[in-house]
């Protein structure tokens, strides 16, 4: 998976995309996301890398998108299965903290 992490003010953003689907359009009725790797990032990690993340006390929003990506947010509890949309057949999901 590819991986960037953001960072604001309020506390990072973890950004991860499968390989597979990084740089591609996908488009599914009136949707139509770019899984641009200047979001998503161009660093490669391991799932259980991206768990650590997913749960450090800094990362206040995960944007996931593919496959493995939302599998490994659902692992790390980031991710609320019910709450996962799909882009035609790609699965895609948010989480953000609330202060």
């Amino acid at each position: 998976m590819f991986y960037k992490l953001h960072k604001t003010k309020q506390g990072h953003v973890l950004a991860v995309a499968d390989e597979d689907i990084i740089g591609k359009h996908l488009k599914f009725k009136d949707t139509d996301i770019f899984v641009n790797p200047r979001f998503y990032g161009e660093k490669k990690a391991s799932k259980e890398y991206l768990i650590k993340e997913m749960q450090s006390k800094g990362v206040i929003s995960v944007n996931l998108i593919g496959k493995e990506a939302v599998e490994t947010g659902i692992k790390a509890g980031a991710i609320d299965k019910s709450r996962v949309i799909f882009i035609g057949k790609i699965p895609h999901a948010q989480s953000f903290l609330i202060f």
